[in-house]
């Protein structure tokens, strides 16, 4: 299967949970009102990223340079698995990444994502270690 996928990793902590709660309330609430899947998607990530911009609580890691680096550097590993990346944007507290694999790929999407995910926190943290304690998720 040909999968491409536009993907957002945000920092923990950048979305307070109560404009979490009410995004999601009102993704569900379109749904049951019959509204269409993609459009309702749609209308949820807009809002979504508005708050990610918007920036009203949590670390801004990327505004470090080295930081973007580290993780743009593993981003662009993704093309070493098979990944084909046809772009991505750092922005303070969250990335966003346009990425196909091909459906000729032996990998499983879900579990190469995960791994990106994996490293690029380890990756971060270390950079970040004195602000964040052990126990601090990253992602």
């Amino acid at each position: 299967m040909v999968q491409t996928s536009f993907l957002t990793f945000r920092l923990h902590g950048t979305i307070p949970a109560a404009t979490g709660r009410a995004l999601a309330a009102e993704l569900r609430q379109a749904r049951e009102a019959g509204t269409d899947h993609r459009r309702a998607q749609k209308h949820f990530f807009a809002k979504f990223d508005a708050v990610l911009d918007r920036a009203p609580i949590g670390a801004s890691y990327f505004e470090n340079e080295k930081m973007a680096e580290v993780l743009a550097g593993e981003i662009l590993m993704l093309e070493e698995t098979g990944f084909v990346v046809h772009g991505f944007a750092i922005l303070p507290n969250h990335a966003h990444l346009v990425v196909h694999l091909p459906a000729s790929s032996p990998l499983s999407f879900a579990k190469a994502i995960d791994l990106l995910h994996l490293r690029t926190g380890t990756n971060c943290r270390r950079l970040v270690r004195p602000r964040l304690p052990p126990e601090a998720e990253f992602w």
